[in-house]
């Protein structure tokens, strides 16, 4: 009865590492009486009304460092809050716009209110707004003529139509870009010649394709050359049944299976004589399979293996041949390990893991030892590798504990929030100068400027430069000199 309270209260595999009992077991006593796994509780600090109050009102890293949050958290609940960010360039949807929405196309509804497209479509889409008007125009016949007579994108600025709906015109139309020259039309020496050469030779012969080819020698219905596939003709199906499969093979310069599986295709009977040919099964034979192993049967009998299985199926004998334990057997457990009572035994690994659990015996010789409450006590405090070495086990057993606990790494590092006096620093140096001044890493000042998007000058002068001195020396100099 204390055991059943356990259930739910602890992880599965550290309930059955305090009980000793195997993992599984627990967890199916545990799905028996319905009850739900443990979760540990997340450690996060609940939000105060002062802290709500002030989402929104500052940029998500000013607020972070300010409450001593990650940016992260910061962003996560004020979007589920639904407030939007400080000076997002994202502004609300009004009255008036929202009443322009399926009384015209989405285009031109972002013509009007300044917005993109998708913006557009996604606000109808999401108030269920049907569109009253047609959303694309359709091609008259004066568009269409023009297909194909000048570039695609001059054509998609003339229309006022996107580039990839006058290609996508064009296209099904079956008419060729600008520019291109009409296909070559074959000849009847062409045709003629199709087959006779393999692909390769006969498109470097007459200067087409080797896809171009290929396609058309489909379309034609002639086969490849040197196909050492057989292409079956109204004869060779006349020979099927008539004949054992492989004089049939022999005919027709097939392999047995392949006339195997033509025949059973066309549901044509076996030939007689094939069937004859099956050599019937002796009661010597039947007292060999009984008393042999698959292989060695197959062996001595001279029949496949396939032939063995199904007559050991026939007879009733069962593939997997299980031996009873016996008293000395089960001695062994309490003496040595798994492995080596299955290479004394001459058992499997798994038979002799199976006969443990069920006789509830521990392994007297594990190269483990199980984890304190002292050594659960250090874990998450520093990283793995460094609790490893305290305690003198290996990194990997160290991680695979804490994560079947539920334990994460705690930081005890706290970053240090950027001040304003700091960010106007930012552009006004190299980063590697900045970095030094500030005793900050060159990366984290570099990834602040380029989130307060602020260019980098030093950068762009020497890229301009650089520019300079290529269009007056040349590529090949300019390289030798910059270095």
């Amino acid at each position: 009865m204390r055991e059943m309270k356990l259930l739910g209260m602890m992880n599965d595999y550290e309930l059955a590492r305090r009980l000793r009992r195997p993992k599984h077991q627990v967890w199916q006593q545990r799905v028996a009486f319905k009850i739900a796994p443990f979760k540990p509780a997340p450690q996060c600090r609940k939000w105060e009304p002062s802290e709500i109050k002030l989402l929104g009102t500052m940029r998500d890293a000013v607020l972070a460092a300010k409450l001593s949050r990650t940016e992260q958290a910061v962003k996560l609940y004020r979007a589920r809050r639904h407030i939007p960010a400080f000076d997002s360039p994202c502004r609300r949807w009004t009255a008036e716009e929202d009443a322009l929405l399926g009384t015209m196309r989405d285009e031109e509804v972002g013509r009007r209110t300044g917005r993109p497209f998708s913006g557009v479509l996604q606000r109808r889409l999401h108030k269920h707004i049907p569109l009253a008007v047609r959303q694309k125009r359709l091609w008259s016949p004066v568009e269409d003529k023009l297909m194909g007579t000048a570039p695609d994108a001059e054509i998609a600025a003339r229309l006022q139509r996107s580039i990839k709906s006058v290609q996508a015109r064009r296209q099904e139309l079956r008419r060729p870009p600008f520019g291109t020259k009409p296909p070559r039309p074959w000849s009847e020496k062409e045709d003629a010649s199709l087959g006779t050469m393999p692909d390769k030779n006969l498109a470097r012969k007459i200067h087409r394709a080797v896809n171009a080819v290929r396609m058309r020698r489909l379309m034609k219905h002639i086969h490849a050359f040197g196909s050492e596939r057989h292409f079956w003709t109204a004869e060779d199906d006349r020979l099927l049944g008539t004949h054992p499969d492989d004089q049939v093979a022999l005919l027709i310069g097939a392999t047995v299976k392949a006339v195997a599986h033509r025949r059973s295709g066309l549901h044509r009977a076996i030939c007689p004589q094939q069937v004859q040919k099956k050599r019937p099964w002796t009661l010597h034979e039947d007292s060999l399979v009984r008393s042999l192993s698959v292989d060695d049967a197959a062996r001595q009998l001279q029949r496949t293996r396939t032939a063995i299985l199904v007559r050991r199926r026939v007879l009733g004998i069962r593939s997997i041949i299980r031996h009873e334990w016996t008293p000395d057997q089960d001695a062994l457990f309490s003496k040595c390990n798994d492995k080596e009572i299955a290479e004394e035994l001459g058992r499997t690994l798994s038979s002799v893991e199976n006969r443990r659990t069920r006789l509830k015996i521990r392994v007297p010789k594990p190269g483990w030892r199980f984890f304190t409450r002292e050594e659960d006590a250090l874990l998450g405090t520093a990283s793995d590798a460094e609790i490893a070495k305290r305690i003198g086990r290996h990194p990997s057993s160290v991680q695979s504990r804490r994560l079947n606990l539920g334990m994460a790494i705690r930081h005890n590092r706290k970053r240090r929030p950027w001040t304003p006096e700091e960010e106007a620093l930012l552009g006004t140096a190299p980063d590697t100068e900045l970095a030094a001044r500030l005793g900050r890493h060159i990366s984290t000042v570099c990834i602040r400027r380029q989130e307060l998007s602020i260019p980098n000058p030093y950068w762009q002068r020497r890229c301009g430069r650089q520019r300079l001195l290529k269009q007056k020396v040349g590529p090949g100099r300019a390289d030798t000199q910059s270095t």
